[in-house]
């Protein structure tokens, strides 16, 4: 399932040339989120700009504790 995800993900990961550049917002738990470089944990969302051109903006709002059904009450979700 995950490389289907990916495989997706990858599809879309070259806009043509005319389009605006492609966002991508990532939310969830740790299993997600950013750490810090000095940690040795890494979140999949960290590593996601890995496999995408650098006009690809992903703005990961994952925080550790988290789900995506309590995102839904932060502000983030705004």
């Amino acid at each position: 399932m995950l490389k289907i995800c990916l495989a997706v993900l990858l599809a879309f990961a070259v806009p043509a040339a005319n389009a605006a550049p492609l966002k991508i917002a990532i939310i969830g738990d740790s299993t997600v989120a950013n750490y810090k470089q000095t940690d040795v944990l890494r979140g999949w969302g960290q590593l996601l700009p890995e496999y995408f051109t650098p006009q690809t903006r992903i703005h990961n709002f994952a925080e550790n504790g988290r789900s995506t059904k309590t995102f839904l009450k932060t502000p983030h979700w705004q």
